[in-house]
């Protein structure tokens, strides 16, 4: 039970959430006067190491790290960011430990280049990329000890990749907007519907202390079932905090067994500090320089 738990976790948040939902192809349109007026790109921040906790109920799954890295020597756009899953140590039966390492772009983070690790048997490596120009999305599979495949299609749907969507989801939050995105799904593309409510909610974290953290919630509806991951219907709840940093603060993905809950037991953050966390007033308008 909770291998299967931690499954759901793991094809949660490395593999995307989609739905058969009708959607706007590239770029997704949010239904808002100008999308660029409402994304920011300031929750890109070089040096940024956040940890989770993920637990059912009562028992404590495993560890998610999400952390940014420089840009490229000489700047640019592209920044590079890793998502590390790994399962808490004395569960019987369960050892995974998975690394998804995305370049993004800061105004745009949809997928680019995107490594998935599979570092626990059996071991493989699953190299995503997508042709810009040429509309080409491509898959390279490398089992561990045999001989690496590659898929390749013309595919105008551009997808975020799990860390892509969850910076992109960052991006938007408290800004109001409402618009269905595609995510990748393994070598498929599903959708899903988000939603960016601007109304302020609190919660407490282990990270702060259990203080009160004003954040906004994220919503993320989608429509396919899955009765192998015990009822996972593809909906959760993110929430962020609602300064310009956007930090993913607590998730909640339900399902027939219960919930999943994510929460945040440590962050690091170059030039960020906890006071500005009570200022849940223009925040979006300060985040207008982003991506730093």
């Amino acid at each position: 039970m909770k291998a299967l738990m931690f499954g759901i976790v793991l094809n949660a948040l490395l593999l995307g959430l989609g739905a058969s939902l009708p959607y706007t192809p590239n770029p997704p349109v949010p239904t808002v006067s100008s999308p660029s007026a409402v994304y920011s790109s300031a929750p890109f921040r070089a040096g940024e190491v956040l940890r989770y906790s993920v637990k059912w109920s009562f028992v404590r799954l495993g560890t998610i790290e999400l952390r940014q890295g420089a840009p490229a020597q000489g700047g640019g756009p592209i920044r590079p960011v890793r998502l590390t899953v790994l399962s808490a140590s004395g569960l019987p039966f369960i050892d995974v430990r998975l690394r998804e390492e995305s370049q993004l772009d800061v105004a745009d983070p949809r997928l680019r280049d995107c490594l998935v690790r599979r570092e626990h048997d059996p071991r493989e490596v699953k190299h995503y990329t997508y042709d810009i120009l040429n509309e080409l999305f491509a898959l390279e599979l490398r089992p561990d000890g045999k001989p690496a495949t590659r898929q390749q299609r013309r595919e105008a749907q551009r997808p975020h990749d799990a860390a892509g969507l969850l910076m992109m989801l960052r991006g938007y939050a408290g800004s109001g907007a409402t618009f269905t995105v595609p995510t990748l799904m393994d070598f498929t593309i599903q959708r899903s519907r988000v939603s960016f409510p601007r109304a302020v909610e609190t919660l407490e974290v282990p990270a702060f202390d259990d203080e009160e953290v004003p954040a906004h919630r994220v919503e993320v509806r989608s429509s396919w079932t899955d009765e192998s991951a015990g009822g996972m219907g593809g909906n959760f709840d993110l929430w962020c905090t609602t300064d310009a940093a956007a930090i993913p603060l607590r998730a909640e993905i339900e399902i027939a067994l219960g919930s999943i809950v994510i929460e945040l037991e440590s962050c690091t953050r170059p030039g960020w500090s906890r006071g500005t966390l009570g200022d849940a007033t223009g925040s979006r308008a300060a985040q207008a320089g982003g991506g730093q």
